[in-house]
């Protein structure tokens, strides 16, 4: 019997502003092998689209990185979503139509300037008339440039999804169809985001920037008259590697910790919000749902610590590497563009 060998899945290439993260799995002798990796972007939203792509291009090839073909993730903060009725099933109405004039409407926008998706999700305890969906939009400028920069760099764009369902997608486990409710708080540099998703849809998202690290940063600039490098590396370590022979730093430990203490409350925050709107929407209990943050280590472990002190102990954090950018490299062919 002839087995064709399995292929290495498309790039997903995450670049929200300040960060840029690039994910791939390919099959080996052993199992399949991720190849993962995360840059800081200096410059964040002012970095333009073709310097962005030619830094991931020079990235993927000494990283080890197969082929050219990537899944890109629609820029968050060029993007707005809505909650709209479209129409029962049987009626024979132009669905991405009527989304995109909502869309356009609610946010003031030419429909014909702009670019949709969207997805069913459940019915609220209190349904209207019609099928409620989620649905994104982004400026066809927007996605047009992108296209174009990472074609002069060498990649092809095979498709442009939504972050957030790659998020969702990107934190389920291998293997795994669920359609069961999560709560997903990712604390990135440059946004926190919380989204509920059951399976992939994703019901309610919510994005705070500044993040909760950045507020970290900012406060301890602020408090002890840091540079934000220096800031960034004491919220890392601060305050219980300052212990013992450490004393010259002993003065900013309180500063620090109260700063980070502040930056976890308000994602905890974020958090709440997001789930007493879901149980007010749909009547639900937040008990049985799976918990999951992703961020870097240090700030994911803060974090969990903090929500456990505050009684929810729940919280596990996602594996490395385990995100939006994962999510798109999973991305199979569902969505508009």
């Amino acid at each position: 019997m002839n087995i064709p060998p399995r292929r290495q899945s498309l790039i997903g290439l995450d670049m929200t502003a300040g960060t840029i993260e690039a994910y791939q799995r390919i099959p080996g002798g052993a199992g399949d092998r991720p190849r993962w990796f995360r840059l800081s972007s200096a410059h964040g939203e002012t970095e333009g689209w073709q310097r962005r792509f030619t830094r991931v291009a020079s990235m993927l090839a000494r990283r080890g990185f197969v082929g050219a073909d990537v899944v890109v993730a629609a820029p968050a903060e060029s993007c707005f979503s809505a909650s709209v009725e479209v129409p029962a099933k049987a009626a024979d109405a132009p669905i991405p139509r009527i989304v995109r004039m909502e869309l356009a409407r609610e946010h003031r926008v030419e429909p014909a300037e702009i670019e949709s998706a969207w997805w069913e999700v459940p019915a609220p305890q209190r349904p209207g008339h019609g099928r409620p969906v989620m649905a994104i939009g982004c400026p066809t400028s927007t996605l047009l440039e992108m296209e174009e920069a990472a074609s002069e760099a060498g990649l092809r764009v095979v498709a442009i999804d939504a972050r957030g369902v790659a998020l969702a997608r990107g934190t389920r486990p291998d293997g795994t169809v669920s359609d069961d409710w999560r709560i997903i708080c990712e604390l990135g540099y440059s946004a926190s985001t919380v989204i509920v998703a059951r399976g992939d849809r994703v019901v309610i998202e919510h994005r705070d920037a500044p993040s909760a690290v950045q507020q970290m940063v900012a406060r301890v600039c602020e408090e002890c008259r840091a540079e934000p490098a220096v800031a960034a590396v004491l919220c890392r370590i601060a305050p219980s590697e300052w212990t013992g022979e450490r004393r010259s730093a002993s003065f900013a430990a309180p500063r620090v910790a109260r700063a980070v203490r502040e930056g976890l409350s308000a994602a905890a925050r974020a958090v709440s919000q997001a789930v007493q709107y879901h149980r007010h929407r749909y009547g639900h209990s937040d008990q049985f749902m799976d918990r999951i943050v992703v961020g870097e280590p240090w700030i994911a472990e803060r974090f969990m610590a903090h929500m456990a002190a505050s009684g929810d102990a729940a919280w596990r954090q996602a594996p490395q590497g385990d995100g939006a950018a994962r999510g798109l490299s999973l991305w199979n062919g569902e969505g508009d563009r």
